[in-house]
């Protein structure tokens, strides 16, 4: 069975998404840097 989540956060002054995938070969994980707020 596979799964995934998105998670985003912010680590300032960055928006930063973190996904994630679990499947029959384990855990594979990606950060995705989105940018700064707008102003």
């Amino acid at each position: 069975m596979n799964t995934g989540t998105l998670t985003v956060l912010f680590e300032d002054p960055f928006w930063i998404g973190l996904f994630e995938q679990t499947d029959h070969e384990g855990l594979h994980v990606c950060k995705v840097t989105f940018g700064a707020e707008p102003t």
